[in-house]
Order: structure tokens, then C-alpha cells, then sequence
């Protein structure tokens, strides 16, 4: 890339990275000798200081690489060929001579992908640098959220068009300070190579090029000047503006990268009312995202090959848990089923060991108070790191579970080892799979690009519990100051009665209840448009942190806060209508309060009113039974409504 002329547009701008340009031409560090320094553009990285660990030197690579030595050494050569890699005269003992800031020779594989051909990775997490190197900041990516929450450009009425421009290998045009090249080796066929620009794999590699993609960035904003909206998501910038204009400022960043000699890969530049960035299909000027084909069909392939068979394995759980996650990103009410695939990714099964009497004592000692074991007892073959579940067939919870057994010459030791990667899927995993493969094969899911409009009323809501009876209340006004509220009591046989086991105690459940207080909050709401379902967003209240988060987040493994939280997914998609639940002080939150502990028989709290008040019992709240009704009441038909 012609570094004086970037430089120079940075002067030009007063850009605050002034040191990128000067450690670009220098060649840039990898941090090892913490010596990169921060740009002053994006926060400082507060992780943990770097591992006091050895740099290592390996000489054999990844199974990926070995095992397809063709492909390996063709796409080794195209780095050789472009100047990016080097062979290394001599052995490791003079490259050691050779590079004294340091030397580490990491392991090749190579990453597939069915969106992009392979390529060569450099693993030098397994030789130590990563570990060793500073990053002085961190950086951040936006995601779909980020289009929908920009969306559409303001000032603009007219139609939008997009344009997505990608960098060409855009770690590989950054090169490294000689003196540290003996950082980022590898070998293959008995040859040391080294590289002279960063590697994909090495964190240093990541850290620069979003300082030079960020400023490139900034470059661009200031170029198209006019009303856009620009992201850069590693090296795939994403562009939208009015569709009038949107061609020439397209043309102008291409001119302007090829002036630069910044590399762009034509096949994935494009321009026009439609693009997929980052895994979606972004239908910029209709206003709406959708799931592309391929994702669609590779989920449902994940998706059928989890339920093959009783059992199944971690990385499948993993990838199955991972894609679903990445949908529910922007259908969140999607989201709270997939605790049962957590809950079965942690569920362990136990496998079972045996020792004879006199190992007893070995075992004892070698367990911690949590029946975990840190030592492995001799001549066995349990797992370091395992937990004891129950010997000779009696489940054990504690060392003192220990002492009172029945033991025989043979025991028989049922231990859970946290490394196994079997895993088996229960029936409830199978119930949300075969909803999401449902979603997906049934309908090609369509999320809005503008976002839910704020309902301009006021709500608010709450609950209280004692012993073994709760209440909840709350309230919703709208702009003309018309309202609606309500204030329920229930008992713990009103939540047995719906098969909803809390405990006796309901104090003990106070989150859950505050988020059935706002899933009736959410209920009452939609009373207000009885015929419609109208896609809008209630601000509301809550004094309680818990509901608030599960509220907002839509996703808990906390049972059975979850099964609240999934009602409310439910009615949420039922209605059309979002909650966006805001923190309030409990001292504050009294119109709510004092409904939530009204008795029923006295003054109504405040300015509220018996018409205005909405009953309901627990089932029907719960339970949300759809069935047909007369909009008005009064109207007369010559037949009946089927039940």
C-alpha cells in the first residue's frame, strides 16, 4: 500500500492514530517486548497480564495440514511466491542465533470454509507467542444489531442502496519488524520458513490490521461526506446511503483504494439494493433482513444430525447451541428454549470405575470436599478433575456420605469426568430442535430492518410474596390518560395447579414473580388494540434487577426463572409487542407498589378506578388460550363462536 499518501490523508484529518503510520513503515511489533503502541482511538484491554511462559519450537504441524501435504505445500508456495513467507537458510539452532528478540515455530493447518477457499493458519497459540503477546486495546465488531439500530439513514426519504467492499488479505499487507520475524515460523518438509507479514492466527495480526482498517474507515466516512452509514467488520466494509448517490461514492472508494494500491477482492465487492455481509441478506432498500439459503440449509443439517441416534457428542452440541444462538441474535424469542441444550451440554454422564477394598483410602485422599479428584489414585484409571457420584450404587454429595458405607471386596465408583465428550439428548432438547427445524423448514423467517416504536404510554409493575401466598400488581396509561391496571393474588397451590413447581417459601421466587408481573403488565397492554397486533415496544418499570435482566436479555438457566421468561417470549409473539423493562428504585416505584399490595376491599390506590381494572386468574394469564372473540361485545351473528 503507498503508506506516505495514507499518511498524509491522516495528517490532513488530524487523525488521532499518530503512531500507526511511523510503526506500518518501520514494521510493525508483536508485542512480545510490549512495546506496541495504543492508538488512542479504541479502550484499553484490561484483560490479565501476559503468561510467564517459554516461547517452544515444533516440528510437526496439524493433522489438517499433514494429512493433505499437496494442498499444503501449493498453498505455502502461493505465500512464498507473493513475498509473504521466506525460507530460512539454516537450521533452528542458527535461526535461534538469528532472531535473539525471540524465536517460536508454531503449527500449520489449514481453515475450510464453504464460503471461501482454503488457507493457511498458523497456530502460535500451541508455541506460546499469543500468550506472551501485550495487546495494549481491544477492539469491537458490529453485528446485525448494529444495521437495525442505523437504520435508515437519517434525513433521507428515498430509496437506499448498499455496497460492501472487501480487503484482499488484508492481515498479510501489514509486514513485521525484521527482528521479530523469528516469531511467526513454521516448518514443513524438514524447511524453517518464517513470515515476513502477519500471519492469520497470531492476535498481534488481528490488533494492527483493525487499527489500519479503522482508520481506512474514518477515510471513508470522509470522502462520501453526505448522510451513510458505514461499518467495517474485520476486513468487510458495508455501506449503505441514498440510492442516488450511493453509485458515486461507491466508485469514488474504489478509485480511491486503487490510488492507495489498497486491495480490494472484486468478487465480493458489490453494489445494489440487496447484500449479504456477515451472514445475512440484507434487503437494504425494502427494510428487512433474512436468513441466506446456505445458513438455513447447513443449520438444519447440524440440527439433524444432533438427533441422530439416543446419544450424541460435545462438539455437536457446541456447534448445534452456536448457530441456533447466532439466529436467536435477532429472533430473541428463540432464545430461552436453548437452555435445555446447555442444560445437556453440562449434563456429564457418569462412567462407571472399579477398585478393590483395600484402594479405599487412596480414593479418600485423593478427593477434595467437593468429591472432586485433584490426584489420580494409584493403579486406576480415574480421571484427575473427575467428581465422584455414588459408590457401590449409593449416590454420595459430601466426604461424610463417605463414611458410613457398606463396602465389599469390589467397589463400584460412578464418576462424572468433565473431559468426556459423550453427551446424551434429552427429550426436552428434542422438543426445541424440532421446533427450530420447523421454523426454518416452514416459513423463511423475515426480521424488519427498522426497529419496534417506542409505545409513548407509561407502565409499570410488581410483585410481593409471604409464605406460601404472593401478589402482583401494576398499571398502564396512555398518552390520553386513559388506564388499565390490575392486582391479582395467587397461593402456591395456584402454581401446582399449573404444573409449575416453586418452592413453599414463594419469597424465595420473588424474581420469577416480578417477571409474571411483567408478563401481565405486557397482557393488559395488548387489551388497549383488542383486534390488532401492533408491532410496538412498551417502556416499562421494574424495581427488581433479576426481572429487569431476564426481562431485557431473554435468556436464563436459572430454574424456574427460565419458564417465566419463556411466557413471555410467547406472549411477545403472540401480541407483536416488545417489553424493554428499565430499572427503577423500589422507593420509587409506588403506584405500582401499593397495587401489588392492595386487599381488595379498600380505597382503590391513586387516581385508579374499578372499570379500568383487568382480571384474570393464574391459568389464564399462564396459559394464554387463543380462541375467538366478538370486537365489539355486542355483535350479533346468526351462528356460534367455536370454542
Amino acid at each position: 500500500m503507498h503508506l506516505n499518501i495514507l499518511e498524509s490523508f491522516s495528517h490532513i484529518m488530524g487523525d488521532d492514530d499518530t503512531s500507526l503510520f511511523p510503526s506500518l513503515m518501520e514494521g510493525v511489533s508483536a508485542g512480545f517486548l510490549a512495546d506496541i503502541p495504543p492508538s488512542g482511538i479504541f479502550p484499553p484491554n484490561e484483560s490479565t497480564a501476559p503468561e510467564d511462559t517459554s516461547l517452544s519450537i515444533h516440528l510437526t504441524n496439524w493433522n489438517s495440514a499433514e494429512d493433505n501435504l499437496e494442498l499444503t505445500r501449493e498453498l505455502v508456495q502461493e505465500e512464498l511466491d507473493r513475498g509473504w513467507v521466506y525460507e530460512f537458510p539454516g537450521t533452528i539452532a542458527d535461526a535461534q542465533l538469528a532472531f535473539p528478540a525471540g524465536l517460536a515455530v508454531g503449527r500449520l493447518g489449514i481453515a475450510t470454509s464453504d464460503q471461501r477457499p482454503p488457507r493457511l493458519v498458523v497456530d502460535d497459540s500451541i508455541c506460546g507467542l499469543n500468550s506472551r503477546c501485550v495487546i495494549p486495546e481491544r477492539s469491537t465488531l458490529p453485528s446485525a444489531k448494529e444495521v437495525i439500530r442505523s437504520y435508515p439513514v437519517r434525513e433521507t426519504q428515498e430509496d437506499l442502496m448498499g455496497f460492501s467492499l472487501d480487503i484482499k488479505s488484508a492481515h498479510k499487507r501489514i509486514v513485521i519488524k525484521e527482528s521479530e520475524q523469528g516469531l511467526v515460523g513454521f516448518t514443513l518438509d524438514g524447511k524453517v520458513f518464517f513470515y515476513r507479514v502477519c500471519p492469520f492466527g497470531a492476535t498481534f495480526s488481528a490488533a494492527w490490521w483493525s487499527r489500519l482498517g479503522a482508520f481506512l474507515l474514518r477515510v471513508f466516512h470522509r470522502l462520501i461526506w453526505l448522510s451513510h452509514v458505514a461499518m467495517l467488520y474485520v476486513d468487510d466494509f458495508f455501506i449503505y446511503q441514498n440510492a442516488q448517490i450511493m453509485p458515486l461514492s461507491a466508485s469514488m472508494l474504489c478509485i480511491f483504494c486503487l490510488l492507495t494500491q489498497v486491495p480490494i477482492s472484486w468478487k465480493k465487492c458489490e453494489l445494489g439494493s440487496m447484500l449479504k455481509w456477515i451472514g445475512w441478506n440484507f434487503h437494504i432498500r425494502s427494510g428487512f433482513l433474512t436468513i441466506p439459503e446456505d445458513k438455513i440449509l447447513k443449520t438444519s443439517q447440524i440440527l439433524q444430525e444432533l438427533t441422530v441416534g439416543a446419544r450424541t457428542s460435545r462438539k455437536q452440541l457446541e456447534k448445534a447451541i452456536g448457530i441456533t444462538m447466532w439466529l436467536a441474535q435477532l429472533w430473541p424469542y428463540m432464545r430461552i428454549w436453548l437452555n435445555h441444550l446447555y442444560k445437556d451440554l453440562y449434563s456429564i454422564p457418569a462412567s462407571l470405575f472399579s477398585i478393590g477394598l483395600r484402594d479405599w483410602s487412596t480414593v479418600i485422599q485423593a478427593l477434595d470436599e467437593n468429591l472432586r479428584f485433584t490426584t489420580q489414585p494409584p493403579y486406576s484409571g480415574i480421571p484427575v478433575g473427575g467428581t465422584l457420584v455414588s459408590v457401590s450404587h449409593k449416590e454420595v454429595r459430601s466426604i461424610s456420605d463417605l463414611q458410613n458405607l457398606n463396602l465389599r471386596d469390589r467397589i463400584w465408583l460412578r464418576i462424572r469426568d468433565p473431559a468426556s465428550s459423550k453427551r446424551k439428548l434429552s427429550d426436552d432438547s428434542r422438543r426445541v430442535v424440532k421446533m427450530f427445524q420447523d421454523w426454518l423448514s416452514c416459513l423463511q423467517p423475515v426480521r424488519p430492518l427498522r426497529p419496534r416504536p417506542y409505545w409513548p404510554g407509561q407502565a409499570a409493575a410488581d410483585a410481593m410474596a409471604s409464605g406460601d401466598h404472593c401478589q402482583i400488581g401494576g398499571f398502564v396509561v396512555d398518552p390520553q390518560g386513559h388506564s388499565k391496571w390490575f392486582s391479582e393474588k395467587f397461593t402456591h397451590e395456584d402454581f401446582e395447579s399449573i404444573n409449575l413447581v416453586l418452592p413453599p417459601d414463594l419469597q424465595r421466587s420473588i424474581t420469577c414473580l416480578e417477571t409474571l408481573a411483567q408478563i401481565a403488565l405486557l397482557w393488559i397492554t395488548s387489551k388497549f388494540f383488542p383486534s390488532h397486533r401492533l408491532p410496538i415496544c412498551l417502556k416499562s418499570l421494574s424495581d427488581n434487577s433479576g426481572a429487569e435482566a431476564s426481562s431485557n436479555k431473554l435468556f436464563t438457566m436459572s430454574r424456574p426463572l427460565c419458564f417465566f421468561v419463556e411466557k413471555l417470549c410467547l406472549l411477545s409473539a403472540l401480541t407483536g409487542m416488545e417489553i424493554d423493562v428499565g430499572h427503577i428504585p423500589g422507593h420509587a416505584n409506588i403506584l405500582a407498589d401499593d397495587l401489588g399490595r392492595w386487599s381488595g376491599s379498600g380505597p382503590i390506590p391513586h387516581s385508579f378506578v374499578q372499570a379500568d381494572r383487568i382480571r384474570f386468574d393464574l391459568s389464564e394469564l399462564w396459559l394464554s388460550p387463543m380462541k375467538p372473540s366478538f370486537i365489539p361485545n355486542d355483535l350479533n351473528l346468526p351462528w356460534s363462536l367455536p370454542s
